[in-house]
């Protein structure tokens, strides 16, 4: 069966210039983290790609591979919110999506994978960053090895639009086909509120 959220995804992404962003919900330790990730695309099965390094607390850190992304898109007033299982792919024998991803990135992008691990600068001149430009320069386009592309199948998408209060939800079954629920959420009024 066809993916059923992909249709109304796509639909959504071609209308939000700043659709570019999303918000991962993963457990670290077993505690609760969240962060903005940049959004790196679609796969045919509707499939969500993000990129991180693999020495990235999200990957090494990971309590699970169950996450959440939660994905608001300003322009048309609507949020997804996907979750499953996600797959990090790094290192030589991952799929032909990594590369892709890698090939697509600005050579700003792929350089911050050449900084040195476990160190941070106390300047901008400081000797760590002449360091991943050399670091940069020597792998002569090679992806390096923490160059890491998250991979999340969602079994389950809820998406809620607020210019109607309409709510949908698809849920993947044992049997791969989709249940889905179309129904009304209760109105949201966001007021701004001054201290007295």
């Amino acid at each position: 069966m066809a993916t059923p959220y992909l249709k109304i995804l796509k639909h959504h992404l071609a209308r939000n210039s700043s659709s570019g962003f999303v918000t991962l919900a993963s457990l670290e330790d077993g505690k609760p983290r969240a962060r903005t990730l940049l959004f790196q695309g679609l796969t045919e099965e509707g499939a969500v790609c993000i990129k991180c390094s693999s020495d990235s607390n999200k990957v090494s850190k990971r309590s699970s591979d169950d996450v959440e992304i939660v994905w608001w898109m300003t322009d048309t007033a609507v949020q997804f919110r996907l979750s499953g299982k996600i797959k990090y792919e790094a290192g030589p024998s991952s799929s032909d999506t990594r590369r892709q991803i890698w090939e697509d990135l600005n050579p700003a992008a792929q350089g911050q994978f050449f900084f040195p691990k476990g160190k941070l600068a106390e300047s901008l001149g400081a000797p760590e960053f002449e360091e991943q430009r050399k670091n940069y320069e020597l792998s002569q386009g090679a992806i390096p090895h923490n160059f890491c592309v998250g991979i999340l199948c969602p079994d389950e998408v809820d998406f809620l639009d607020l210019n109607s209060c309409g709510r949908q939800t698809w849920t993947k079954q044992a049997d791969g086909s989709w249940e889905i629920v179309h129904g009304y959420a209760p109105p949201v009024v966001s007021t701004l509120t001054q201290a007295r």
